[in-house]
């Protein structure tokens, strides 16, 4: 099976740049599928945004995501994509409301062969999809850590470098051998860095928890 890739972090810390940058002959690239929802939605002025509809939203976005991803399954080497299933787990709990199980058993299914936790950069700029304020972007980054680490996952973090370095560390993660089992905790020195095995998945038995509700919602670009 051709590997996926994930691409996750909270809004506005330039995911959907990164993907852009390093999208090339060889690798398939997935976008946003949540920003997709919310982008038609308000062309067509309709309601089925997180912050109306949470909980069906994210069966949308599930629907779709698992659909875009099964249409990638036969590109010729990788496939990196901007979020993954786990990723409504986190937004679920922000907003206060318990996961579909849909999509509970969806995010326990994922087999990625790599998280890239892609950490926020100095400034947040908002648009008509990204609402967050400062604070909600950390919480939301720390959620979708706790969510993929409770899923056996070790997020790779990307820090807040040039973009250059960030594509480098992405792809030296990905492409290079894994001789060294030196995974996550890099800083800005990392070029010439050691390779490492992009991913290690824990055998885990731990289901997603679900956080008491509270009343509040985020959009998830």
């Amino acid at each position: 099976m051709i590997p996926h890739y994930v691409l996750t972090g909270g809004p506005g810390t330039g995911k959907s740049t990164l993907l852009d940058d390093l999208s090339g002959p060889g690798m398939g690239s997935i976008g946003e599928v949540a920003t997709f929802v919310i982008e038609g939605e308000l062309k067509r002025k309709g309601n089925l945004l997180p912050w109306k509809r949470l909980l069906d939203f994210q069966k949308r976005v599930l629907e779709l995501q698992l659909e875009w991803e099964n249409d990638h399954l036969n590109n010729p080497h990788f496939v990196l994509q901007d979020r993954g299933v786990p990723d409504g787990i986190a937004y679920c709990r922000i907003g206060g409301i318990t996961p579909p199980s849909e999509l509970t058993e969806a995010a326990e299914r994922s087999n990625y062969a790599g998280v890239f936790l892609v950490d926020p950069l100095t400034e947040l700029e908002n648009t008509a999809v990204r609402r967050e304020d400062r604070n909600e972007q950390l919480e939301t980054h720390r959620a979708l850590r706790e969510v993929y680490t409770e899923l056996g996952y070790n997020p790779i973090p990307i820090p807040a470098m040039s973009r250059h370095l960030r594509q480098k560390l992405v792809l030296d993660r990905i492409l290079e051998s894994p001789l060294t089992p030196r995974c996550g905790g890099m800083d800005n020195n990392y070029i010439g860095a050691a390779p490492c095995r992009v991913y290690e998945r824990r055998n885990s038995t731990r289901k997603p928890r679900v956080q008491p509700e509270r009343n509040q919602s985020l959009s998830h670009a």
